[in-house]
């Protein structure tokens, strides 16, 4: 049987997807297995910044309601699923774990998806059993008494099963975080457990990356646009948003035009604002910027890709990076002294550092895929 629940569907909240992010998100060593050299390549860390729970959560309102209303449905016996996705650092994890404070009536499993264990099989549904005290062989005693086809459908089992014996009297919340990251096998376990409730008082929550939503089974997806099911997708902060985020973080009266730059600068993108404002002089804020740098963390990651692309690729992104966000191939080549500008464009494209723009006229339009990679890029050059 499928989730049938009686709650009325809510609506999916959804925001602006982009190839952009996904470049810049490869750039920085989100996804795995992208060309160049990403950080899950080169040993080098990926962006990440300490958080506390005291740290200033700004915005999210109607992501917020999303869950409460998720949870209240479920509460009442219509099992909920939740797919709460967003670029790397938009706050996913952070929202979800907001809501999760305000909520300790209720029994939680909770698992992270972690690249190096994509291939461990379980891993991940280990985890959630851990997390409620029961013992991980339970999980291998199930996967090993059974033909390996039928392995997702006895860990699965396990999984209703237990979740039947702890909503009796409080709700179960099940977070996947990083569920791109996670293992087939615990992926399928669950959509397998998740399509089997009817009444019982759970809510599944995912967590993902936008741009990896293809590594999750589609039946996620269909369930999350069903009745009982609902996307929420975290859009960028806006400039109120990000205005009240920097003086959450100390940084006070920042003048509206810098506000203004630091939310272009970084799209709005929480993990990235926070980078920016930790690296850079607090007396540095009060005088006049035209541009503003790029987290270290990133810069190295830009650097790295711009050294491994060969020289005719490097030029045409430093000269492109002295003309703007957006300029013409033509005008790029002929600034760099490149006469192979196609061929160098097509190097620029393979390192993700340019993104080409077509137009109606036919010329070549060619563009960061993100304002970080083109601060990167200028920070590198010599003055």
């Amino acid at each position: 049987m499928t989730m049938t629940a009686s709650a009325i569907r809510c609506p999916v909240v959804r925001g602006r997807q982009s190839a952009a992010r996904s470049t810049v998100a490869s750039v920085t060593g989100a996804v795995p297995g992208s060309t160049g050299l990403a950080a899950a390549h080169d040993g080098e860390p990926q962006l990440k910044i300490a958080r506390s729970s005291a740290e200033p959560f700004v915005g999210r309102e109607e992501a917020r309601a999303e869950l409460q209303s998720a949870l209240a449905a479920a509460r009442a016996g219509h099992p909920q699923v939740v797919i709460v996705e967003g670029q790397a650092g938009i706050g996913k994890t952070t929202l979800v774990q907001r809501f999760l404070d305000d909520h300790r009536d209720v029994h939680l499993q909770r698992a992270n998806g972690e690249q190096w264990e994509a291939l461990v099989p379980f891993g991940v549904a280990d985890q959630l059993f851990r997390t409620v005290g029961q013992a991980g062989t339970s999980v291998y005693a199930a996967r090993d008494n059974v033909l390996p086809v039928e392995e997702p459908v006895s860990v699965g089992s396990r999984l209703l099963m237990l979740w039947g014996e702890f909503e009796d009297d409080e709700p179960v919340i099940t977070v996947l975080d990083d569920a791109q990251w996670a293992d087939l096998d615990s992926l399928r376990a669950i959509l397998f457990a998740i399509r089997r409730v009817v009444a019982e008082r759970v809510l599944v929550l995912l967590v993902v990356r936008s741009e990896d939503m293809q590594r999750i089974p589609d039946g996620f997806r269909r369930l999350g646009d069903g009745p009982s099911g609902r996307i929420v997708e975290l859009e960028p902060l806006d400039v109120t948003e990000v205005q009240a985020l920097t003086e959450g973080l100390g940084v006070k009266a920042l003048p509206p035009s810098v506000v203004r730059l630091l939310q272009e600068h970084t799209e709005g993108n929480p993990l990235y604002i926070r980078a920016i404002l930790e690296e850079t002089p607090e007396g540095d804020w009060s005088t006049w910027k035209s541009a503003l740098p790029a987290p270290a963390a990133f810069r190295r990651q830009v650097h790295r890709r711009l050294e491994a692309c060969p020289l005719p690729g490097r030029q045409l992104v430093e000269a492109a990076a002295v003309l703007g966000l957006h300029t013409t191939l033509a005008t790029a080549a002929a600034v760099a002294g490149v006469s192979e500008s196609l061929t160098a464009l097509d190097w620029a494209l393979r390192s993700s550092l340019l993104a080409a723009v077509g137009s109606g006229d036919g010329v070549v339009g060619i563009e960061f895929p993100h304002p970080l990679i083109r601060a990167a890029v200028r920070q590198q050059l010599s003055p």
